[in-house]
């Protein structure tokens, strides 16, 4: 799908996020919320652009068409069997609003992890070559489950913030191609954008930790 500015009437915010906590609850589903509340540590904003503080009005406002947050998202993971030996996982988080005054019902794009290509496991490998590829992945900002899961799901909705790196349909670890919010995702969401869109007198400084 090709994509241009974010314009009006494209899926917000709100619809992804009631679709994720329906995912969530399904059989098939995979409780990215509880993943979240076990897995992750913290996050941060670490960059923004389009976003600043007016002194005149006390609040945080929209200085240009699209606003850009960058989150690092960090975590030791537990929920699942780890491959890796990477102690600390940290991972960038992208999300491009359309309208931030609009708060929830924003249209927006986004990503988890960075745009690196990953590197794969091939046939004949051993352990220790495998756990190599596995930290050379997260060392370089890419979340394969995101890859996966995700990518060529939202590049299909218009979603996707940046490149489309897959070459094909998640059929296997999506079949009913969902699009919902990963876990790094989901706690840059319910943890600091809905505080923003709430209080935008409040805070929402660089390196402003959040957790749950």
């Amino acid at each position: 799908m090709a994509r241009g500015r974010l314009k009006k009437g494209d899926i917000d915010i709100d619809t992804i996020l009631m679709l994720s906590y329906q995912y969530y609850q399904q059989d098939a589903g995979d409780d990215k919320k509880r993943r979240a509340q076990m897995d992750l540590i913290d996050g941060k904003i670490i960059a923004r652009n389009n976003f600043s503080y007016d002194r005149s009005q006390k609040a945080w406002i929209q200085t240009g068409r699209e606003v850009k947050f960058v989150f690092l998202v960090k975590s030791d993971p537990i929920s699942y069997k780890r491959e890796d030996t990477v102690k600390i996982h940290r991972f960038p988080v992208t999300f491009l609003l359309r309208d931030i005054s609009m708060g929830m019902e924003s249209a927006f794009r986004w990503r988890t992890g960075s745009l690196r290509m990953p590197k794969f496991n091939k046939k004949g490998m051993t352990k220790q070559q495998r756990i190599k590829i596995a930290n050379g992945n997260i060392n370089n900002g890419i979340q394969m489950q995101f890859f996966f899961e995700l990518e060529a799901v939202l590049a299909r909705w218009g979603l996707l913030f940046g490149r489309n790196r897959t070459n094909r349909l998640p059929r296997f670890t999506n079949p009913q191609l969902i699009p919902f919010f990963d876990k790094h995702a989901l706690i840059c969401v319910e943890e600091c954008l809905m505080p923003i869109f709430t209080n935008p007198k409040g805070k929402a400084a660089i390196g402003k930790i959040f957790s749950y």
